[in-house]
């Protein structure tokens, strides 16, 4: 949370980031999106908590990880996670990551998304997340400064607040679902002059079949070109920019039972490990049948769907952090690269090769 305009640092034995995170500062105004960003420490995992706003979980450098539910997405810098509010979730890396917590009031915005969903993240989306998380697009100039609020990402007791305010932007937020492609590249222009070199003639595209476009663009309203209404032409223009991207969540419940739970921690520790479920019972002091019938009343599928979850799930890191597929399948168990795909297409909806590419 924030207080004062200021975001608060971590401290020793809170739920926030691990002791020596970063936490930067994250500029709002009267528009529909609030910016945070900070650096999380390898192996950290935020409390399970929820938002009262959706949500943008990405990673500007390093692979995120979300779980929600019995769902678990990775996400490298090409892939963001859109989250609806009120959704309990739990967010972490492995090895360390640069996220951005972009919040999105519910009542200012135009994507219909009711589910988590996982979105590309293009290079534009990419320069405009930086652009709008940085200090040069801040409302903190003169009064604005008692009106900043910054987030980063809360436990479930500490939510951001949602600003309801309805001046500035919000028709930038809350555009007629029916605009067409004209104008989203009007927008996306807006922003380009925008972020230009302040130089009139640098600033000026070279060729325009539209002289009228030109000057109106150059020449606009001088009380319009303030920082609530940058802000709010960007933001439109990420509206429009989000794709969803169609896969399956991978991840499946931890058995509660000792004995199942004993198997369950066998194979997170080692997705790879051979075992039959006739051998993990004997480790368990159970019989087969009884593990089996554990699995499936307490996790809602067989033992040999919750292991390929489990395998699957053990594997978007190593995909997110580039390496080859047969190192991939080999180190979560499968015997050919093959079989790692095969078992990856049939349970996710895309090839491996897909998932953060295509």
């Amino acid at each position: 949370m924030s207080r004062n305009g200021q975001f608060l640092v971590p401290q020793p034995g809170t739920s926030q980031p691990n002791d020596g995170s970063v936490i930067f500062p994250a500029a709002i105004g009267d528009t529909a999106m609030v910016f945070g960003a900070g650096v999380i420490s390898a192996g950290y995992w935020f409390d399970t908590h929820e938002h009262p706003q959706h949500q943008i979980a990405w990673a500007a450098r390093g692979v995120i990880a979300v779980e929600i539910g019995d769902g678990y997405w990775v996400l490298p810098p090409t892939r963001a996670l859109w989250i609806p509010g009120g959704t309990r979730h739990r967010t972490g890396t492995a090895q360390g990551a640069t996220m951005r917590g972009i919040f999105v009031a519910p009542d200012r915005c135009p994507v219909s998304l009711t589910t988590p969903t996982m979105l590309r993240v293009s290079p534009l989306l990419r320069e405009l997340f930086d652009h709008l998380t940085g200090p040069d697009t801040a409302l903190a100039r003169g009064d604005d400064a008692e009106r900043r609020e910054h987030v980063d990402e809360p436990t479930a007791s500490e939510h951001p607040r949602t600003d309801t305010r309805t001046d500035g932007m919000v028709t930038a937020a809350t555009r007629n679902p029916a605009d067409n492609a004209a104008a989203r590249g009007e927008r996306a222009e807006a922003v380009r002059f925008e972020q230009a070199d302040e130089n009139p003639v640098s600033a000026r595209p070279l060729t325009d079949a539209r002289p009228e476009r030109t000057a109106a663009a150059t020449t606009r309203n001088p009380a319009d070109d303030n920082a609530a209404a940058r802000r709010g032409r960007a933001e439109a223009v990420i509206f429009d920019l989000l794709e969803p991207v169609e896969v399956i969540p991978v991840g499946a419940r931890r058995p509660v039972d000792a004995r199942a739970g004993r198997v369950a921690d066998a194979m997170t520790r080692d997705p790879a490990d051979p075992r039959t479920l006739a051998e993990f019972a004997a480790d368990a002091a159970t019989s087969p049948r009884t593990l089996a019938r554990l699995f499936l009343v307490e996790t809602g599928i067989s033992f040999g769907q919750w292991r390929t979850q489990i395998r699957l799930a053990a594997s978007l890191p190593l995909l997110a952090e580039g390496l080859p597929i047969a190192r991939i399948a080999g180190r979560v168990g499968y015997a050919t690269p093959s079989a790692y795909v095969a078992a990856f297409r049939r349970t996710v909806g895309v090839s491996p090769g897909r998932y953060f590419t295509g």
